[in-house]
């Protein structure tokens, strides 16, 4: 059995630290891709929730990790500084789309429920507690680091090949380079093949590029999503709201 703990300051920039202590204690403790790319979106989640509404902002120690590896998975410790939040509730705030507080329900909770399992809760003093656990097994997954996109038009669509990551860090870049297209041709595809991680940051993205698209009469699909990404999606409920098509059109 092996476990590791970490303190995050009150900064997005510290995701780059959650992403590699993360990685140091999944491949440490010899656990597959899988599950570090769960236990890391599921991170995040929380994290960017008790930044961006949870009070925790420019705070000192903000978050507090602790993982530990056993038999039956990774028992994973979430504790942050910020406003009493219970995301076990059954009218539970959701983590990663409500504006200016954490209210309404949404993907970011989804992610977090549709991952672990044993979620539990407690206010503790001044901090919020989340107990929960990421069951052992899984595929083998890609390791991409930050996003890259390219752009080619291909029979009549203008194809959008996106390779990394699309996280908190890089979902404005994602959001820019898709409204960018959408903008300048009539049918856009966005590749998501190469894809090897996708937080509620990049399925936001994604929404918003669909409804601009919408408004200017543009067909917009997401297309050849890798396994990591086509997970996400399945939890989520993406495919619900988005045009996923398996290959490329033309």
């Amino acid at each position: 059995m092996s476990a590791t703990t970490f303190t995050l300051d009150g900064t997005l920039a510290e995701l780059e630290l959650l992403a590699r202590e993360t990685r140091r204690f999944c491949r440490e403790s010899g656990l597959e891709e899988e599950v570090e790319h769960d236990v890391n979106l599921v991170l995040e989640e929380l994290f960017t929730n008790s930044i961006r509404h949870g009070g925790c902002a420019g705070m000192e120690r903000a978050a507090e990790i602790r993982l530990e590896a056993s038999g039956d998975g990774v028992r994973v410790e979430y504790g942050d500084r910020g406003r009493a939040f219970d995301p076990t509730a059954p009218a539970c705030p959701d983590f990663a789309t409500a504006p200016g507080g954490r209210n309404g329900q949404g993907t970011g909770l989804r992610l977090v429920r549709g991952i672990m399992a044993g979620l539990g809760y407690a206010r503790r003093g001044e901090w919020n507690r989340l107990a929960m656990r990421r069951p052992a097994g899984g595929l083998q997954t890609g390791g991409g680091t930050m996003i890259q996109v390219t752009t080619e038009v291909r029979s009549g669509w203008c194809v959008v090949a996106v390779r990394g990551r699309a996280d908190g860090h890089s979902a404005d870049d994602l959001e820019t380079a898709l409204r960018t297209a959408v903008e300048q041709n009539g049918r856009v595809a966005a590749d998501f093949s190469a894809l090897d991680y996708i937080s509620s940051a990049g399925l936001r993205a994604l929404l918003e590029t669909a409804r601009a698209a919408r408004e200017r009469g543009t067909e917009f699909a997401v297309c050849r999503l890798s396994a990591p990404v086509a997970r996400v999606f399945d939890i989520s409920g993406m495919r619900q709201l988005l045009e996923v098509r398996e290959e490329l059109p033309g």
